[in-house]
This record gives C-alpha cells, sequence and structure tokens, in this order.
C-alpha cells in the first residue's frame, strides 16, 4: 500500500476536515520555518500557501452559514490539498 492510497487520502481529508480550524495557523507555522531556512526564497510560494491554508480555516465556519456548502468545501479542500503540494514542493527544494 504506498503513502498516497486512497484511503490514506480520505483519513487526511477527515482529519483536515475535523482539526479545520486549526489548519491556518499550523500551516503559518510551517511557512515560516521554511522561509527562514530557505532565507525568503520561497516567501512568494509560502505566501500563497498561507492564504490558501486561512482561506480553508475560514471557510468551516463560513460554509455552515450557507446553503451550497458542499461546493464551497470542495473548493476550499482543494486549496487545502494544493498547499501543501506546494508546502511539500518548497520543502524539497530547500533540501536540495
Amino acid at each position: 500500500m504506498g503513502l498516497l492510497s486512497t484511503s490514506n487520502m480520505n483519513k487526511a481529508k477527515a482529519m483536515l476536515e475535523k482539526n479545520r480550524h486549526k489548519v491556518g495557523e499550523l500551516v503559518g507555522k510551517a511557512t515560516d520555518q521554511v522561509d527562514k531556512v530557505s532565507k525568503g526564497k520561497t516567501s512568494s510560494v509560502t505566501s500563497k500557501i498561507d492564504e490558501a491554508a486561512k482561506k480553508f480555516s475560514a471557510g468551516g465556519a463560513a460554509t455552515e452559514e450557507q446553503s451550497d456548502g458542499a461546493t464551497d468545501t470542495a473548493d476550499t479542500a482543494q486549496d487545502a490539498t494544493d498547499a501543501t503540494e506546494a508546502t511539500d514542493s518548497a520543502t524539497e527544494e530547500t533540501q536540495s
């Protein structure tokens, strides 16, 4: 079973939804650390990641109030996935 199996992806999505309110803060700390290690070389990428994570965190309260919450949640989940992928690539760049 691979790291990115369907089962693992479903577990990760469930965990993100359960802890949506924490995502923005934790991603912010991670991107600050990446910027520090890369000496600012990845700041353009990490700023986009921060924005997506904050949008994802804020989306939890907003989607409860909206009638079309499923669509918004899917969009924000995709933003969080994109942010995670960008963080991974930024981390790989700094380790190279």
